[in-house]
This record gives C-alpha cells, sequence and structure tokens, in this order.
C-alpha cells in the first residue's frame, strides 16, 4: 500500500514553485473522459468560422447540454495550417468524440471551428476548412467532448494528433483538464499515486498524474504538482 497523500496537503500551500507548461513535441495526447471531468455545453458541429478570426464567430447551440468535456491549449509555432483529430482509444466504449475550437478558453462563444464525424466515426477531424491557421504567438483552445449526453456514451478515452505548426501545451497539474490545477486535480492526482506504474490497468488513460513522464507517479510529480496547485490557473 503507497502513502496516503491528504497528510502532505495540508502544507502545500507553504510551498510555491513556479512550473510553466510543458510543450509535447510529438503532437500527441492521450486522455480520458470521466466522471470526474467537467461539464458544459458544447456547440453545434455545424458552427463554422472559415476565416477564423477571434471574435467574430458564429456559436449555434447544441441540443447536447452537460457533456463531459477536456480543454487542451495550442500554441502555434508558425504559418500554416493545422489540423486536429480526436478518435477513440479501442477497446470501443460508445464514445464519439466531438471537437471544437477556441481562441479563448472554452465554454466561451469564441468558437473558430467544430466537428463531429469528419474523420469518420467516430473521430472527429478539424482540417481543411474545419482547420486552424496557425501564426507565431497564436494560441488555440481545443475542447474534446463527447457527442451525445448519453449516459452510455458519455464517457470513454481519445488519442488526440495534432499536425502542422503547433504544440499541444500541457498544463502540469491540471489532471482532469478543466484549465485549473485544484483540488479535483489533487484527488485524482492521490489516485495516481496510489497505484504508482503509468501501466497499472487501473490507471487512467494517459496517466495524466506523471507530471515528469518517466512512466511512474511519485514524490517527484507531487513537487511539480504542487507548483501546479499554488499557480492555480492554467498560464
Amino acid at each position: 500500500m503507497r502513502l496516503d497523500l491528504r497528510a502532505k496537503r495540508k502544507c502545500a500551500a507553504c510551498l510555491v514553485l513556479a512550473v510553466a507548461g510543458a510543450a509535447l513535441a510529438d503532437g500527441t495526447l492521450s486522455l480520458q473522459l470521466g466522471a470526474w471531468s467537467p461539464v458544459g455545453n458544447r456547440a453545434n458541429d455545424a458552427s463554422l468560422q472559415p476565416s477564423a478570426t477571434c471574435g467574430g464567430a458564429t456559436w449555434l447551440a447544441s441540443v447536447n447540454t452537460n457533456v463531459p468535456y477536456a480543454i487542451v491549449k495550442l500554441s502555434s509555432t508558425g504559418v500554416g495550417a493545422i489540423s486536429v483529430k480526436a478518435e477513440a482509444i479501442a477497446p470501443a466504449t460508445g464514445l464519439d468524440p466531438f471537437l471544437g475550437a477556441y481562441c479563448a478558453a472554452p465554454p466561451a462563444t469564441m468558437l473558430l471551428s467544430a466537428d463531429d464525424d469528419s474523420g469518420g466515426y467516430p473521430t472527429a477531424l478539424l482540417s481543411g476548412a474545419r482547420g486552424l491557421t496557425g501564426g507565431v504567438g497564436k494560441k488555440f483552445y481545443v475542447m474534446i467532448a463527447s457527442y451525445s449526453a448519453r449516459p452510455e456514451r458519455r464517457y470513454g478515452s481519445v488519442k488526440l494528433t495534432v499536425t502542422g505548426p503547433a504544440v499541444i501545451q500541457k498544463c502540469l497539474g491540471d489532471t482532469n483538464y478543466d484549465g485549473a490545477v485544484d483540488d479535483a486535480d489533487f484527488s485524482l492526482f492521490v489516485q495516481g499515486y496510489n497505484l504508482l506504474l503509468c501501466s497499472d490497468p487501473a490507471m487512467i488513460t494517459g496517466c495524466p498524474a506523471d507530471l515528469n513522464g518517466d512512466g511512474f507517479v511519485d514524490d517527484a510529480d507531487f513537487t511539480l504538482f504542487v507548483g501546479g496547485y499554488n499557480t492555480l490557473l492554467c498560464p
């Protein structure tokens, strides 16, 4: 049995570490939507703003509300077309991924593009007319959500792939991908810490509590987590 980190939680506020978001150079990220995920309203996949200009997007409300979602930030590294794909990870769980791209943290109304099955069911794909245009210094926020609010379709694992001049900017400590590092993330971190091995079948897909990427969730990761917790909001 591993150490319960609730005792360490009491002194977390006395540690102040500056931890910047880490870029994932390979452009892929696996994550899991579950009962711990934030919930909100997703856009209609017919929503589209081809010019990709912030502030002028048409946001069409979906009939599916309170669906679980995750927020991933992209940092553009140059000029050119950016493609984003979200595909359900086998074994199939019934999850049908949905993608929405924003120029402000969702669920804002600054929607640039949205898609459900352009990559072939069940794969959401933002490319071509629905893609994003990169530029040095530009930031995008991608919402990965369940297309359906039906109980049997809400949860599952997703692989996110980004191609073109952009990198995925990971927020250290944000284990539930809601854009902040708080008590909800601490609860998920403790679960991962008590499992230790990212290869454990019970570990959440993508092992989000493994903040240094060494395949374990241990004290080194806790030190990084404290830095994110004291910062609170993802950079």
